[in-house]
Protein backbone atom coordinates (compact mmCIF):
# COMPACT_ATOMS: atom_id res chain seq x y z
CA UNK A 1 0.00 0.00 0.00
CA UNK A 2 1.28 3.46 -0.93
CA UNK A 3 -0.06 5.60 1.91
CA UNK A 4 0.72 9.30 1.61
CA UNK A 5 -0.26 12.29 3.73
CA UNK A 6 -1.62 14.82 1.25
CA UNK A 7 -4.73 16.08 3.04
CA UNK A 8 -4.86 16.62 6.81
CA UNK A 9 -8.19 17.19 8.55
CA UNK A 10 -7.95 19.23 11.76
CA UNK A 11 -11.10 19.54 13.91
CA UNK A 12 -10.96 22.68 16.06
CA UNK A 13 -13.01 24.21 18.85
CA UNK A 14 -10.64 27.23 19.01
CA UNK A 15 -9.23 26.10 22.38
CA UNK A 16 -5.54 26.11 23.32
CA UNK A 17 -5.48 22.32 23.02
CA UNK A 18 -6.94 22.48 19.50
CA UNK A 19 -4.54 25.26 18.50
CA UNK A 20 -1.60 23.20 19.78
CA UNK A 21 -2.71 20.27 17.62
CA UNK A 22 -3.11 22.66 14.69
CA UNK A 23 0.51 23.77 15.05
CA UNK A 24 1.62 20.13 14.84
CA UNK A 25 -0.60 19.62 11.78
CA UNK A 26 0.85 22.71 10.07
CA UNK A 27 4.40 21.45 10.61
CA UNK A 28 3.38 18.08 9.18
CA UNK A 29 1.68 19.72 6.19
CA UNK A 30 4.87 21.62 5.37
CA UNK A 31 7.00 18.46 5.54
CA UNK A 32 4.55 16.37 3.49
CA UNK A 33 3.49 19.16 1.11
CA UNK A 34 -0.07 18.57 2.27
CA UNK A 35 -3.18 20.73 2.54
CA UNK A 36 -4.87 21.59 5.85
CA UNK A 37 -8.64 21.20 6.19
CA UNK A 38 -9.98 23.01 9.26
CA UNK A 39 -13.34 21.78 10.52
CA UNK A 40 -15.44 23.33 13.28
CA UNK A 41 -18.53 21.45 14.46
CA UNK A 42 -21.43 23.18 16.22
CA UNK A 43 -23.79 21.10 18.33
CA UNK A 44 -27.43 21.39 17.23
CA UNK A 45 -29.25 24.03 19.23
CA UNK A 46 -32.56 22.70 20.53
CA UNK A 47 -35.20 23.78 23.03
CA UNK A 48 -37.26 21.39 25.18
CA UNK A 49 -40.89 22.42 25.58
CA UNK A 50 -43.04 21.45 28.61
CA UNK A 51 -44.32 18.39 26.72
CA UNK A 52 -40.77 17.10 26.26
CA UNK A 53 -40.68 17.90 22.54
CA UNK A 54 -37.48 19.30 21.02
CA UNK A 55 -37.56 22.26 18.67
CA UNK A 56 -34.60 23.55 16.69
CA UNK A 57 -33.30 27.02 17.52
CA UNK A 58 -32.34 27.85 13.94
CA UNK A 59 -31.74 31.52 14.65
CA UNK A 60 -29.18 30.74 17.35
CA UNK A 61 -27.50 28.15 15.12
CA UNK A 62 -27.15 30.74 12.36
CA UNK A 63 -25.48 33.15 14.80
CA UNK A 64 -23.03 30.45 15.94
CA UNK A 65 -22.28 29.46 12.34
CA UNK A 66 -21.55 33.07 11.36
CA UNK A 67 -19.25 33.60 14.36
CA UNK A 68 -17.44 30.31 13.78
CA UNK A 69 -16.99 31.04 10.07
CA UNK A 70 -15.44 34.40 10.91
CA UNK A 71 -13.03 32.73 13.36
CA UNK A 72 -12.13 30.08 10.78
CA UNK A 73 -11.38 32.74 8.18
CA UNK A 74 -9.04 34.46 10.64
CA UNK A 75 -7.32 31.13 11.32
CA UNK A 76 -6.84 30.54 7.59
CA UNK A 77 -5.44 34.02 7.00
CA UNK A 78 -2.99 33.72 9.90
CA UNK A 79 -1.78 30.28 8.82
CA UNK A 80 -1.35 31.17 5.15
CA UNK A 81 0.37 34.45 6.01
CA UNK A 82 3.14 32.73 7.96
CA UNK A 83 3.31 29.32 6.23
CA UNK A 84 3.37 28.06 2.68
CA UNK A 85 0.34 25.86 3.30
CA UNK A 86 -3.06 25.72 1.62
CA UNK A 87 -5.89 25.91 4.19
CA UNK A 88 -9.53 24.99 3.57
CA UNK A 89 -12.26 25.74 6.12
CA UNK A 90 -15.62 24.16 6.87
CA UNK A 91 -18.27 24.75 9.56
CA UNK A 92 -20.92 22.08 10.20
CA UNK A 93 -23.73 21.39 12.66
CA UNK A 94 -24.02 17.98 14.30
CA UNK A 95 -22.04 15.42 16.30
CA UNK A 96 -18.29 16.04 16.31
CA UNK A 97 -17.40 12.39 15.68
CA UNK A 98 -19.98 11.89 12.91
CA UNK A 99 -19.14 15.16 11.16
CA UNK A 100 -15.39 14.48 11.29
CA UNK A 101 -15.85 10.90 10.04
CA UNK A 102 -18.20 11.86 7.21
CA UNK A 103 -16.06 14.80 6.12
CA UNK A 104 -12.90 12.69 6.13
CA UNK A 105 -14.59 9.92 4.14
CA UNK A 106 -16.41 12.07 1.59
CA UNK A 107 -13.38 14.27 0.94
CA UNK A 108 -10.81 11.43 1.02
CA UNK A 109 -8.69 12.81 3.84
CA UNK A 110 -5.55 10.88 4.71
CA UNK A 111 -5.18 11.83 8.37
CA UNK A 112 -7.10 13.47 11.21
CA UNK A 113 -5.01 15.51 13.66
CA UNK A 114 -6.79 16.66 16.81
CA UNK A 115 -6.08 17.65 20.37
CA UNK A 116 -7.05 15.56 23.34
CA UNK A 117 -7.62 16.94 26.82
CA UNK A 118 -7.23 13.57 28.47
CA UNK A 119 -9.82 12.37 30.96
CA UNK A 120 -9.77 10.18 34.04
CA UNK A 121 -11.97 8.53 36.65
CA UNK A 122 -15.69 8.25 35.95
CA UNK A 123 -15.49 10.75 33.08
CA UNK A 124 -13.14 8.45 31.19
CA UNK A 125 -15.69 5.64 30.99
CA UNK A 126 -19.10 7.28 31.17
CA UNK A 127 -18.67 10.66 29.49
CA UNK A 128 -16.06 9.65 26.93
CA UNK A 129 -14.15 12.15 24.83
CA UNK A 130 -14.35 13.59 21.34
CA UNK A 131 -10.97 12.05 20.53
CA UNK A 132 -12.11 8.51 21.35
CA UNK A 133 -15.42 9.04 19.57
CA UNK A 134 -13.61 10.20 16.42
CA UNK A 135 -11.25 7.19 16.55
CA UNK A 136 -14.25 4.86 16.79
CA UNK A 137 -16.08 6.49 13.86
CA UNK A 138 -13.30 7.50 11.50
CA UNK A 139 -11.93 5.21 8.79
CA UNK A 140 -8.62 7.02 8.30
CA UNK A 141 -5.81 7.15 10.91
CA UNK A 142 -6.28 9.64 13.76
CA UNK A 143 -3.34 11.43 15.37
CA UNK A 144 -4.20 12.73 18.85
CA UNK A 145 -2.02 15.46 20.35
CA UNK A 146 -1.91 15.95 24.15
CA UNK A 147 -1.75 19.59 25.32
CA UNK A 148 1.67 19.09 26.94
CA UNK A 149 3.34 18.16 23.63
CA UNK A 150 5.19 21.15 22.18
CA UNK A 151 7.44 19.65 19.49
CA UNK A 152 6.80 19.97 15.77
CA UNK A 153 8.79 16.94 14.58
CA UNK A 154 8.91 13.24 15.43
CA UNK A 155 12.47 11.98 15.83
CA UNK A 156 11.76 8.88 17.92
CA UNK A 157 8.82 6.54 17.19
CA UNK A 158 7.47 3.90 19.57
CA UNK A 159 5.95 0.92 17.77
CA UNK A 160 4.09 -1.34 20.25
CA UNK A 161 3.44 -4.90 19.05
CA UNK A 162 0.62 -6.92 20.61
CA UNK A 163 -1.30 -10.05 19.70
CA UNK A 164 -3.86 -8.17 17.58
CA UNK A 165 -4.65 -7.83 13.89
CA UNK A 166 -2.75 -5.36 11.73
CA UNK A 167 0.53 -4.95 13.65
CA UNK A 168 2.57 -5.38 10.46
CA UNK A 169 0.20 -3.43 8.21
CA UNK A 170 0.27 -0.33 10.43
CA UNK A 171 3.88 0.23 9.33
CA UNK A 172 2.47 1.52 6.02
CA UNK A 173 0.84 4.39 7.92
CA UNK A 174 3.90 5.41 9.92
CA UNK A 175 6.36 5.04 7.03
CA UNK A 176 5.77 8.54 5.53
CA UNK A 177 6.33 10.07 8.98
CA UNK A 178 9.54 8.07 9.42
CA UNK A 179 10.84 9.22 6.05
CA UNK A 180 9.98 12.91 6.47
CA UNK A 181 11.51 13.04 9.98
CA UNK A 182 14.42 10.62 9.44
CA UNK A 183 13.12 9.04 12.63
CA UNK A 184 14.34 6.13 14.70
CA UNK A 185 11.93 3.27 15.47
CA UNK A 186 11.70 1.35 18.74
CA UNK A 187 9.74 -1.92 18.53
CA UNK A 188 8.08 -2.80 21.83
CA UNK A 189 6.72 -6.33 22.13
CA UNK A 190 4.22 -6.73 24.97
CA UNK A 191 2.42 -9.92 26.08
CA UNK A 192 0.27 -11.01 29.00
CA UNK A 193 2.18 -12.37 31.99
CA UNK A 194 2.75 -16.16 32.01
CA UNK A 195 0.89 -16.74 28.73
CA UNK A 196 3.12 -19.00 26.63
CA UNK A 197 0.84 -18.91 23.60
CA UNK A 198 0.81 -15.11 23.72
CA UNK A 199 4.61 -15.05 23.91
CA UNK A 200 4.93 -17.36 20.88
CA UNK A 201 2.53 -15.25 18.81
CA UNK A 202 4.29 -12.08 19.91
CA UNK A 203 7.69 -13.44 18.89
CA UNK A 204 6.38 -14.23 15.41
CA UNK A 205 4.74 -10.84 15.03
CA UNK A 206 7.89 -9.05 16.17
CA UNK A 207 9.90 -10.97 13.57
CA UNK A 208 7.36 -10.17 10.86
CA UNK A 209 7.44 -6.44 11.67
CA UNK A 210 11.24 -6.35 11.60
CA UNK A 211 11.25 -8.06 8.21
CA UNK A 212 8.62 -5.66 6.85
CA UNK A 213 10.43 -2.49 7.88
CA UNK A 214 12.53 -1.22 5.01
CA UNK A 215 14.57 1.06 7.23
CA UNK A 216 18.24 1.31 8.13
CA UNK A 217 18.93 -1.25 10.88
CA UNK A 218 20.91 1.38 12.77
CA UNK A 219 17.62 3.21 13.25
CA UNK A 220 15.77 0.25 14.77
CA UNK A 221 15.85 -1.01 18.36
CA UNK A 222 13.55 -3.41 20.16
CA UNK A 223 12.60 -4.96 23.49
CA UNK A 224 9.93 -7.35 24.81
CA UNK A 225 7.98 -7.47 28.08
CA UNK A 226 5.49 -9.69 29.85
CA UNK A 227 3.14 -7.75 32.10
CA UNK A 228 -0.27 -7.68 33.78
CA UNK A 229 -1.38 -4.43 32.09
CA UNK A 230 -0.16 -4.00 28.52
CA UNK A 231 -1.40 -0.42 28.11
CA UNK A 232 0.29 0.66 31.34
CA UNK A 233 3.58 -0.94 30.24
CA UNK A 234 3.44 0.83 26.87
CA UNK A 235 2.83 4.17 28.59
CA UNK A 236 5.70 3.52 31.02
CA UNK A 237 8.15 2.72 28.22
CA UNK A 238 7.07 5.77 26.22
CA UNK A 239 7.66 7.97 29.25
CA UNK A 240 11.03 6.42 30.11
CA UNK A 241 12.29 6.65 26.54
CA UNK A 242 10.89 10.13 25.96
CA UNK A 243 9.62 9.16 22.51
CA UNK A 244 7.91 11.72 20.25
CA UNK A 245 5.04 9.63 18.87
CA UNK A 246 3.61 6.12 19.07
CA UNK A 247 1.49 4.18 16.60
CA UNK A 248 -1.16 1.78 17.92
CA UNK A 249 -3.81 -0.54 16.52
CA UNK A 250 -7.27 0.70 17.46
CA UNK A 251 -8.74 -2.73 18.16
CA UNK A 252 -11.94 -4.48 19.23
CA UNK A 253 -10.66 -5.36 22.67
CA UNK A 254 -13.06 -3.69 25.10
CA UNK A 255 -15.00 -6.22 27.15
CA UNK A 256 -17.21 -5.95 30.18
CA UNK A 257 -14.72 -7.58 32.55
CA UNK A 258 -12.12 -4.86 31.88
CA UNK A 259 -14.63 -2.02 31.47
CA UNK A 260 -13.39 -0.11 34.50
CA UNK A 261 -9.79 -0.20 33.31
CA UNK A 262 -10.86 0.64 29.77
CA UNK A 263 -9.78 -0.71 26.41
CA UNK A 264 -6.13 -0.57 25.34
CA UNK A 265 -6.88 2.21 22.83
CA UNK A 266 -8.81 4.24 25.38
CA UNK A 267 -6.12 3.97 28.06
CA UNK A 268 -3.34 4.94 25.64
CA UNK A 269 -5.14 7.89 24.03
CA UNK A 270 -6.39 9.29 27.34
CA UNK A 271 -3.12 9.02 29.24
CA UNK A 272 -0.27 9.31 26.72
CA UNK A 273 1.99 12.35 27.09
CA UNK A 274 3.02 12.08 23.45
CA UNK A 275 1.02 12.04 20.20
CA UNK A 276 -0.70 8.75 19.40
CA UNK A 277 -1.42 7.61 15.84
CA UNK A 278 -4.41 5.23 16.00
CA UNK A 279 -4.81 2.90 13.04
CA UNK A 280 -7.59 0.39 12.46
CA UNK A 281 -7.02 -2.98 10.79
CA UNK A 282 -8.52 -3.54 7.35
CA UNK A 283 -11.87 -5.33 7.41
CA UNK A 284 -10.98 -8.75 5.98
CA UNK A 285 -13.49 -11.67 5.86
CA UNK A 286 -11.64 -13.32 8.76
CA UNK A 287 -11.79 -10.16 10.87
CA UNK A 288 -15.45 -9.63 9.97
CA UNK A 289 -16.21 -13.12 11.30
CA UNK A 290 -14.32 -12.37 14.51
CA UNK A 291 -16.30 -9.16 14.90
CA UNK A 292 -19.63 -10.95 14.39
CA UNK A 293 -18.73 -13.55 17.04
CA UNK A 294 -17.57 -10.79 19.37
CA UNK A 295 -20.80 -8.84 18.92
CA UNK A 296 -22.85 -11.89 19.81
CA UNK A 297 -20.82 -12.64 22.96
CA UNK A 298 -20.67 -9.01 24.12
CA UNK A 299 -24.00 -7.78 22.74
CA UNK A 300 -25.07 -5.86 25.84
CA UNK A 301 -21.83 -4.03 26.47
CA UNK A 302 -19.98 -3.56 23.18
CA UNK A 303 -19.94 -0.47 20.94
CA UNK A 304 -18.42 -1.54 17.61
CA UNK A 305 -15.63 0.31 15.88
CA UNK A 306 -16.01 1.17 12.23
CA UNK A 307 -13.26 -0.74 10.42
CA UNK A 308 -11.60 -0.01 7.12
CA UNK A 309 -13.25 -1.90 4.24
CA UNK A 310 -10.74 -4.07 2.38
Amino acid sequence: MQYQISNILVPTDFSETANNALQVAIAMAKRHNAQIHLLHVIRPQVNMDPMGMQTSLTGMETTFIDAATENMQKHRQAIQKNNDVVVNIQVEVGSVAICVSNYALSNQKDLVVMGTHGVSGWNEFFLGSNAMAVIKECFCPVLTIPPSFNKKSFDSILYPIRNVDGVVEKYDYIKPIIEKNDAKIHLLGVAEQNDQYEITVLTNKLKAVREAILHNNEYISYETHQCDNIAQKVLEVAHERNDDIMIINATLDKKWYNFFSGSFTQQIVNHAKIPVLSVKPALTPELEKKRENYLVSEAHYYTPLKLIPS
